[in-house]
């Protein structure tokens, strides 16, 4: 008994660093989009410009908006800052999804996704836009379907628990996916339906990070344990 609980609160200090990784992404996400679009030139609307007109190194016309961003450079970095929170997170914390092939699966699609917030800071749309839309590719759709599937983990898993709440934001996230490229944009525009189906994923995994921290606070556990850990103890 005494060596199960030793191997729990080892594994336990880790899952609370990569919860600490999982919040701090949406925030700085978030945050750093508001800074950097305070300082453009022209301007600038969540409904009518993508998010990667942030990061776009140079001023004028692209894909018909006028774009000028002074602070791309900081964006850039920023992006791949929340890629490697997001990737450092799913890692650490990546036994709340519990075991098996479907746990696998989820969290390598959330890793992929990461990385294509990585690939998005690194290939700015107006430098290398084949680059650019692979790394969408991986943030959109694929991150959102390993948001869904995170909703069908098995039940002895942490992630068991929030199903409902995965499954719903996973699904809705990735019909924003496809409406961003085909719409309608229900009245919202382009930009605001990228950014449901771009901001979702973080938000979410940054809640999961907030009630990973709050339970373990409260409940001295130090992080929420499956069933499986709990027969072990």
């Amino acid at each position: 008994m005494t060596s199960s609980r030793a191997i729990t609160s080892g594994r336990a200090g880790v899952v609370e660093v990569g919860a600490i990784f999982l919040v701090a992404a949406p925030v700085l996400l978030l945050l750093m989009n508001i800074w950097v679009e305070a300082a453009w030139f022209v301007a600038y609307s969540w409904a009518s410009n993508n998010i990667s007109d942030l990061g776009n190194v140079n001023c004028g016309l692209f894909d018909g908006r006028e774009i000028c961003s002074p602070r791309h450079a900081a964006f850039n970095i920023g992006m791949m800052a929340v890629g490697f929170l997001l990737g450092a997170g799913v890692v650490l914390a990546g036994s709340v999804w519990g075991r098996g092939g479907r746990a696998t699966l989820a969290r390598t699609g959330i890793l992929l996704a990461a990385a294509g917030y990585v690939l998005v800071g690194i290939f700015p749309a107006d430098v290398n836009l084949g680059m650019h839309l692979l790394a969408a590719l991986l943030v959109m759709p694929v991150g959102n379907i390993a948001m869904f599937i995170s909703g069908f983990m098995r039940g002895d898993a942490v992630m068991w628990r929030v199903r409902w709440v995965a499954r719903a934001l996973g699904a809705a996230a990735f019909v924003a996916s496809y409406l961003h490229v085909a719409g309608p944009w229900l009245g919202i525009g382009k930009g605001g339906m990228e950014r449901i189906a771009v901001f979702t994923l973080p938000v979410w995994l940054g809640g999961l990070g907030v009630c990973l921290l709050s339970t373990a606070w409260k409940s001295g556990t130090r992080w929420p344990v499956g069933r499986a850990d709990r027969r072990q103890r």
